[in-house]
């Protein structure tokens, strides 16, 4: 059974599947067209040439955390409040590779 290649990058990881389709994934936290430029242009100087670019939240929820107290008069008491989980935005680009060809 062949299993995926990763290979690293300055901003995240190319992962090479084994069905030949290759994908760039970035963690983002904010992104501008200058640092979007940046990563595609790193993409191209390691040979590979971008198709489709999207963007993806993973993660992230809403979970409730219980807890215990004891109140003004020395009494013991249970409440509960929601807790958010951030998700972490993802820049996905689908690649290819560059394959130069002859004059």
């Amino acid at each position: 059974m062949k299993t995926m290649d990763k290979q690293k990058t300055k901003y995240g990881i190319i992962e090479i599947m084994p069905n030949g389709k290759i994908f760039g994934y970035v963690n983002v936290v904010k992104m501008t067209e200058y640092r979007e430029k940046e990563i595609i242009t790193e993409y191209l100087d390691m040979g590979y040439i971008p198709l489709k670019n999207t963007y993806h939240i993973i993660g992230g929820g809403v979970n409730t955390i219980e807890y215990k107290y004891i109140d003004e008069c020395g009494e013991l008491q249970e409440g509960e409040m929601p807790h958010t989980n951030h998700g972490i935005m993802t820049m996905k680009t689908e690649l290819k590779v560059y394959v130069p060809t002859q004059d």
